[in-house]
């Protein structure tokens, strides 16, 4: 661990609620054992998930998927017009999942984007789906991230706009207003409680994991060790330090294990982290063999879930297991490369 994962964040600071609802709105697996010579089918297909009979998704599953891959915006052009359009993205490789999605809403549509058109983007622009389905939806589930700031702006101008208020001198001022201080120019600290510890739900987590969380696979040299190499497996979710109180939260669903670091030299970005391989056996893996995810990251989570299991027998410390790691590894890396923007 490098010098800038030193710090971490006592958790005696944080109160836990029972409720996800504090936040008001603005007024306005199968498992298979490792065969004798470690082989693996080989599972670097992303294209296996389209069409794939996934699970239902639920409203907390939405919310989780919204808290890290959701995305409320509000434009104004050049000649005046206002749109607010609420959309999430995915590789094409998951785009399955915004189907799903546009099937619970009932409303939106799927388009492609990126440099390479290989995103797809879930959308909705009507104003009156956004009045009457979308914003009901996450007034009656909310957001736990501070992504609920942007929200509740997004909200007020979506009443301002369906109210036709926004062709009035003073309801554009307002909006041109509310525009100027969303995302990175919006004061967190200011703003949202970031002491709260939250009781996650299953789906909720299941969601969230979807989009930031990760499962990574090490290898890295050491002397010490007979191979000259050490392996290590690590689960870990990544935020700003404004959504602190969620890696606190995520800790305490996952039963108090791992611990929350500084990941950056500047101390903006925060992981939460489980690296010991008995807790992630007894606890992640459980977890999400039970709830299965949905996207592309399932590939990498069964792929980690292999290593994890060679770990338990002691088989990465034969030359047989090491090689079978590092080929899962490298396959990892070329599946991430294939899903980037």
């Amino acid at each position: 661990m490098g010098k800038n994962h030193v710090k971490t964040y006592p958790i005696r600071y944080f109160s836990i609620v029972t409720q996800t609802t504090e936040y008001s709105t603005s007024s306005l697996s199968q498992d298979s054992s490792i065969t004798n010579n470690l082989s693996l089918n080989n599972s670097n297909d992303i294209t296996g998930i389209r069409g794939s009979n996934n699970p239902s998704i639920t409203a907390n599953y939405i919310v989780g998927f919204t808290d890290g891959e959701g995305n409320f915006t509000i434009i104004i052009f050049i000649m005046g017009s206002i749109r607010v359009i609420f959309r999430i993205g995915q590789h094409k490789v998951s785009e399955s999942l915004l189907y799903k999605i546009q099937e619970y809403f009932q409303c939106g549509y799927v388009i492609s984007g990126g440099s390479s058109g290989t995103m797809r983007m879930y959308q909705v622009t009507r104003i009156k789906d956004i009045v009457h389905i979308i914003i009901p939806f996450f007034d009656a589930h909310p957001l736990l991230s501070s992504k609920i700031l942007n929200y509740n702006d997004f909200r007020t101008v979506a009443f301002i706009i369906y109210k036709k208020e926004h062709l009035t001198e003073q309801g554009y001022a307002i909006v041109k207003e509310i525009a100027s201080h969303m995302n990175t120019k919006r004061n967190y600290q200011k703003e949202f409680r970031q002491d709260v510890i939250k009781v996650l739900t299953n789906e909720w987590v299941r969601g969230f994991i979807e989009g930031e969380g990760s499962f990574s696979i090490g290898v890295s040299a050491k002397t010490t060790i007979k191979l000259g190499y050490q392996v290590s497996a690590y689960f870990s979710v990544g935020l700003h330090i404004r959504d602190l109180h969620l890696l606190y939260s995520l800790k305490h669903f996952f039963g108090n294990n791992g611990y929350v670091v500084k990941h950056s030299k500047d101390g903006t970005i925060i992981r939460y982290e489980i690296k010991s391989i008995s807790q992630i056996a007894n606890v992640v893996i459980p977890f999400f063999d039970e709830h299965s995810l949905l996207t592309f990251k399932m590939l990498n989570y069964s792929d980690f879930r292999t290593v994890v299991k060679i770990m338990q027998t002691k088989a990465h410390l034969t030359i047989e297991g090491l090689n079978e790691i590092n080929r899962i590894k490298f396959q990892i890396n070329i599946r991430n490369k294939t899903i980037s923007p």
